[in-house]
């Protein structure tokens, strides 16, 4: 599945390593979605898209994206 969007929030960069969690407003929904998954680097108001599929754990539904 793929979304694309523009980067809204960013939760989680810890910059030691390339693994980000950043919010992403979908352009087909209009909603915010929570994407997780290795990328260089980010910032809020960056288009990106993004591969991979939905997954719930202990912090809720995630888009863990192999593709970004």
């Amino acid at each position: 599945m793929k979304k694309s969007g523009e980067i809204t929030y960013i939760i989680y960069d810890k910059g030691q390593n390339n693994f980000k969690v950043f919010c992403l407003a979908d352009d087909e929904s209009q909603k915010q979605i929570k994407v997780a998954g290795e990328i260089m680097k980010i910032r809020v108001g960056m288009r990106v898209e993004v591969e991979g599929e939905f997954k719930k754990d202990k912090y809720g539904e995630t888009f863990k994206a192999s593709i970004i």
